[in-house]
């Protein structure tokens, strides 16, 4: 592996509308309730006065383009002024913060599959199910999140670099990921099992299946994780390196 990845290769669906010495505005208009297809990328980090500056030059932004939230990621493996803290509390701000991985096939270590899956390529024939068993998961998160993903699931089907993913246990869909190609990698995104198929693997043979069958030899595998998620521990057992956080935070516009 010649480099190792960085949060610029993870697809944004985005493109950058303004740069200047303090941050990149990166927008999509497509997709206007996507956070993470439109949001400022901080050149570095700022202290609270800077930072309001900002605010206000990404605020009149999204206020002009009819956008109705604002989101700011940090440098990567740049952390936060301690004095930001207090006024993200008092403004309503999320603070979250996601870990970048990669693994390349000789690092890739998985022992176990489930050998009674079959792993398919979503077509127009069975489009379907990945939609019912994905927003059948999306529900739980509350009718905006519902809608907001079945627009995106619509906007990524027809892109030609993004391919989804299904896992079937006798013909019944019970996982399923998308997968976002370019020359150097394979992401993988959206990993879902479905929650009473849990514990059987399904997850870990998706991630084979691409490992074996679809990396092409100049790419790496990279993904994406919540700090906080329990699926972090799964990516380390398969030899999943990670070297990159970054740290954002959030709000809907009042």
């Amino acid at each position: 592996m010649k480099n190792k990845p960085t949060f610029r290769n993870i697809e944004n669906y985005s493109e950058i509308t303004e740069e200047n010495d303090f941050f990149i505005q990166f927008t999509n208009e497509e997709i206007p309730d996507r956070y993470d297809a439109n949001y400022v990328l901080l050149k570095f980090s700022p202290s609270l006065p800077e930072f309001k500056l900002i605010e206000k030059m990404h605020i009149e932004y999204q206020e002009a383009i009819q956008q109705k939230h604002l989101k700011f990621n940090w440098p990567e493996n740049t952390g936060l002024h301690p004095e930001l803290l207090n006024y993200f509390n008092q403004e309503n701000y999320k603070i979250g913060m996601q870990n970048l991985y990669w693994v390349v096939p000789e690092l890739f270590n998985v022992k176990n599959i489930n050998k009674t899956l079959c792993i398919q390529k979503v077509t127009d024939q069975n489009l379907d199910d990945f939609l019912n068993i994905n927003l059948e998961e999306d529900i739980l998160h509350g009718r905006d999140f519902f809608e907001h993903k079945k627009k995106m699931y619509a906007y990524q089907y027809q892109l030609e670099n993004t391919t989804f993913i299904l896992a079937y246990l006798k013909d019944e869909p019970v996982g399923s990921l998308i997968l976002i190609d370019s020359k150097d990698y394979l992401e993988v995104d959206n990993v879902l099992t479905k929650e009473e198929f849990r514990k059987n693997k399904i997850a870990t043979t998706m991630l084979n299946y691409v490992v074996s069958e679809l990396l092409t030899p100049e790419q790496s595998v990279i993904l994406v994780a919540d700090a906080e998620d329990t699926p972090k521990e799964m990516y380390g057992k398969m030899g999943f390196q990670t070297n990159a956080y970054q740290i954002t935070a959030q709000k809907l516009i009042s």
